[in-house]
């Protein structure tokens, strides 16, 4: 019998409740945030710093990671937590970014900032009609 025998398989994952923590939709924290209508000129960079100004002196260490769909022309952003999130979705839904319009041939419409969960987040956009 080898070291990592029976006993140790019974107890893999066994805590009381671990499971249905998992499952519940209900418990997953909503920290993060998708801002969408981003101009096509916007980039990683530019969010980054549109969000830290808008945090203002919290900001720095508030932002966990994110990711770019330029094909979706939005911004997805992990935050530390969910108040954070929720603070990032009041300054920035309806945000117009003025140096973007500018320089830009065509109307950019204003940002729409959505708080949600990692699994929203990282959900594909639902398939288009052919």
């Amino acid at each position: 019998s080898s070291r990592f025998g029976r006993r140790r398989a019974h107890s893999w994952g066994g805590r009381p409740g671990a499971a249905g923590a998992r499952s519940g939709q209900h418990m997953a924290p909503k920290n993060w945030v998708i801002l969408e209508d981003l101009g096509p000129k916007t980039n990683w960079s530019s969010i980054r710093a549109i969000t830290l100004q808008a945090l203002g002196r919290s900001g720095e260490d508030s932002i966990v990671g994110g990711r770019m769909d330029r094909r979706r022309k939005a911004g997805f952003l992990e935050l530390v937590n969910e108040e954070l999130a929720q603070k990032v979705v009041e300054e920035l839904d309806g945000y117009r970014n003025k140096e973007a319009e500018k320089e830009s041939r065509v109307e950019l419409k204003p940002w729409r900032v959505t708080q949600v969960t990692r699994e929203e987040a990282q959900g594909e956009p639902p398939a288009r009609a052919a």
